[in-house]
């Protein structure tokens, strides 16, 4: 059950940074203003599908490991310290 709740909250954080403005929404947007709805509604399903298996597989890959939990807050770290330093 635990993982089915990671699941459901990538999956919830993947729909909402499909509406932040960058690459996916301008495909999005293209694709509407040259072929329709049904085209952008198509480029829409196949990127949350994407974006749902790539977590998909990357929590399986990250739960099977059965690292130390200590490895996982290092990482957090690191990528924290990484995002800032790209901010600025």
């Amino acid at each position: 059950m635990y993982i089915l709740s990671q699941v459901f909250e990538i999956f919830l954080l993947g729909l909402i940074a499909g509406v932040i403005p960058g690459p996916m929404l301008t495909a999005v947007f293209t694709g509407v203003i040259t072929g329709g709805f049904k085209t952008g509604l198509k480029i829409t399903l196949k990127a949350l599908a994407a974006e749902t298996i790539i977590a998909v597989v990357a929590l399986a890959v990250i739960f099977s490991l059965e690292v130390d939990q200590v490895y996982f807050k290092i990482l957090s770290l690191a990528g924290a310290i990484f995002l800032t330093y790209l901010a600025t």
